[in-house]
């Protein structure tokens, strides 16, 4: 409180013109005196812009994205990747999320680019009638979903989209993380074009995480007008609850550029990066090139096989001691977990976990060796990242990554720590190769099928 006052009491020594020009151009000691004047008794003493006639010269169509928080992970990843490809020349894209989603984050907001627009979302359903209570209840608590509830089901999702988003008519609504069920069914109710996209085998989501509501799913896959799997193994996996005639497949996009360019950068940690090292240990670590570095990227849960690939390292690091694994994780619950089991074996010592850091590729690209050590996976965009950097990788043989390696002629190993043991001794041999894939031709498809979405013939 002290320097608080001191500095409130120290004289203007800075020029802040500049600033008062952006931020309060308009701002003046009667500026709430002729607002008043302008608005009630129509004097001409403010200066005024007609938006209507500024979104009737902007022909675009106007298409809504639900991006979430922006987390550091695959999703924002894709998301990103796709928005910077996307025609922006006749489509204006507006990115929505809750608000409280950016609370803890709110620096990441910064990831939107400045092309998109954005429109956040705050407040929760609290207007519901006595039925629309009761449905409500029987569907998320019971999974109801005859049609007298899924009637006011939806008339309150309707309201909530008119509620949110009221004045503004869009072209299509995307809902590209396809995980919140309070986003999808009020994107369900969009009074446009609706699109769903499916990032990962969502029966099993339910089955090993239940993170989803099969009812909404149900209803999502076979009432939106066109559902998105972003790969064929993913489509497969929602052919039980989906119609397959609204299906297509669309492969989330590389920005091989981009990785490139961030992995030139200098290596930083943030603020919110925990390290199970000394960070200047793992710096020396980083840049020894007598070490041989093994590196997994993915949040630190239990799909994505940590125990696992450590298992495998602890029996290869027996072997060859001059070895390494880090694990680079963007969130998840696990990161104590694992790193507990880590020290618990007789590797421990050669294995570091990093969590949370805005550009991990300056880490990656100082690794000698990619290992994706998942039990379920949508895609792997990590692996299309350590391909930009040209680092070999190794994948359990599952749908998504696996179907992927295959067809590029990536090295593929079965689901077991005896696989990827035998991947890493393989690497030893020098059988492990980049797979030289042409990002050019990889995203154009992608591309044009989201931006057939909607075209009149999408």
């Amino acid at each position: 409180a002290t320097e608080l006052a001191e500095e409130i009491r120290r004289p203007k020594e800075y020029d802040d013109a500049a600033f008062l020009q952006t931020y309060c151009k308009y701002d003046a000691p009667d500026a709430t005196k002729r607002l008043v004047r302008q608005v009630f008794r129509g004097a001409q003493c403010c200066e005024t812009m007609d938006y209507a006639a500024v979104r009737k010269a902007d022909t675009r169509k106007k298409i809504l994205l639900y991006s979430a928080g922006m987390d550091r992970n695959g999703l924002s990843t894709a998301l990103l990747n796709l928005i910077k490809e996307a025609d922006t020349t006749n489509n204006c894209y507006y990115f929505t999320f809750f608000q409280g989603s950016f609370r803890r984050a709110p620096r990441r907001i910064s990831r939107i680019p400045e092309y998109v627009n954005f429109i956040p979302l705050n407040g929760t359903i609290t207007d519901l009638t006595l039925f629309e209570l009761i449905a409500f209840k029987l569907f998320y608590r019971f999974g109801r979903d005859w049609n007298i509830v899924m009637r006011y089901v939806k008339r309150l999702y309707a309201r909530e989209f008119e509620k949110h988003y009221a004045g503004i008519r869009f072209d299509g609504v995307v809902h590209f993380t396809g995980y919140s069920k309070e986003v999808t069914m009020m994107f369900l109710m969009a009074p446009c074009k609706r699109a769903i996209f499916v990032h990962s085998d969502m029966l099993k989501e339910i089955a090993t995480r239940n993170n989803q509501h099969l009812p909404t799913l149900r209803h999502a896959y076979h009432e939106y007008d066109v559902v998105v799997p972003v790969s064929d193994s993913v489509c497969r996996s929602i052919l039980p609850i989906a119609d397959k005639e609204r299906i297509l497949v669309i492969n989330n996009t590389h920005d091989d550029k981009g990785v490139k360019e961030k992995a030139q950068q200098e290596l930083v940690f943030d603020e919110d990066t925990l390290l199970s090292v000394p960070e200047e240990q793992l710096r020396s670590l980083l840049f020894d090139d007598t070490v041989e570095k093994f590196i997994n990227v993915g949040r630190f849960s239990p799909e994505k096989g940590h125990k696992k690939l450590i298992d495998a390292f602890d029996r290869y690091h027996k072997e060859v001691p001059n070895t390494a694994l880090i694990l680079l994780g963007g969130n998840g619950t696990f990161y104590e977990e694992t790193l507990e089991y880590a020290k618990s074996l007789a590797c421990g010592d050669a294995v570091v976990l990093i969590r949370s850091m805005s550009n991990p590729f300056p880490v990656v690209s100082r690794c000698n060796l990619f290992l994706l050590s998942s039990d379920y996976e949508a895609l792997g965009l990590v692996l299309l990242e350590a391909e930009s950097l040209g680092i070999p990788t190794i994948s359990t043989d599952i749908p998504g990554p696996g179907d992927l390696m295959k067809h590029y002629g990536g090295y593929v190993v079965e689901n077991s720590v005896d696989g990827l043991y035998r991947g890493m001794c393989a690497y030893r041999k020098n059988e492990v190769h980049t797979m030289g894939i042409s990002f050019e031709d990889y995203n154009k498809d992608s591309i044009r099928k989201f931006d057939s979405l909607f075209t009149e013939q999408g």
